[in-house]
């Protein structure tokens, strides 16, 4: 990696000068929003800053940090709002509860599908599904995944990174009555080609309502067999799709019993 030329200007050639090796460690350093102030400084700074193996670098070493922070959000006037505050704060700060610090979005959302190194994937009032950076306030629209999110029976999401691949992926799930039985169509978009493409379909299972987890490289929804749907508490699966290989594997629990099968 090239490293930026330290020198501002040749007015500031008698002066000292940082080895770029260390002035890229300084900026590694740096909050998000002093780097994107620093990329007004020079050309060489500006592609450094900008360079994807530095942010990766930045957001790895901001993760080791240990400053966890708490996200909450809540609706107002038909929109969400999202607000932080410190971890250390609700567990240690025994006086006074923490204030929160209001996030602004830019444009209206009415949910969060996931969230994963640093990055949210997001939808508004319409069903449009974003995938948004809160650091530098930048976002980007997904395309239509082709599936209706207004005519799914059993509708459900997810979101997560694949390190291997340096992708982020977002899942839509939609499941509509097929024939005698009822089948959902998974379908998978990949930001790095910007494109959906659908994977294995699955039969005779209803998703809960909330979106998939993403735990070590893998989505997890509670599921349920459609004929159990009265009873889905004594009746529960964990349906986990590999994000790599785009494999789907279920767990099923019932009185605390596991067993796992792998689907072909």
């Amino acid at each position: 990696m090239e490293f930026p030329d330290a020198s501002l200007s040749h007015e500031s050639e008698s002066l000292p000068v940082l080895p770029s090796e260390i002035l890229y460690e300084i900026l590694l350093r740096l909050p998000v929003k002093t780097l994107l102030k620093m990329r007004c400084v020079s050309k060489s700074w500006f592609s450094l800053i900008s360079c994807p193996q530095f942010i990766k670098t930045h957001l790895k070493f901001s993760t080791q940090n240990q400053d966890f922070r708490c996200l909450f959000y809540g609706s107002r006037e038909n929109s969400l709002t999202l607000n932080t505050c410190s971890l250390d704060e609700i567990i240690y700060q025994e006086e006074s509860p923490p204030i929160p610090i209001a996030v602004q979005l830019d444009f209206p959302c009415n949910g969060v599908l996931g969230c994963c190194e640093g990055l949210f994937c997001i939808f508004n009032q319409f069903w449009y599904i974003f995938i948004w950076n809160p650091s530098i306030r930048k976002s980007k629209k997904l395309p239509f995944s082709g599936l209706d999110p207004r005519c799914g029976q059993s509708s459900s999401y997810g979101f997560g990174y694949v390190e291997c691949q340096d992708d982020y992926k977002v899942v839509d799930v939609k499941g509509n009555s097929h024939g005698d039985g009822f089948l959902n169509v998974f379908k998978i978009y990949s930001l790095r080609y910007n494109s959906w493409k659908r994977i294995q379909d699955y039969p005779d299972i209803t998703f809960w309502i909330y979106p998939g987890k993403f735990v070590n490289g893998r989505l997890h929804w509670i599921v349920g067999h459609v004929s159990d749907e009265s009873d889905m508490n004594d009746s529960r699966f964990i349906l986990s799709l590999n994000l790599v290989d785009d494999v789907t594997n279920i767990e099923f629990q019932r009185k605390k019993n596991l067993t796992k099968a792998k689907l072909s």
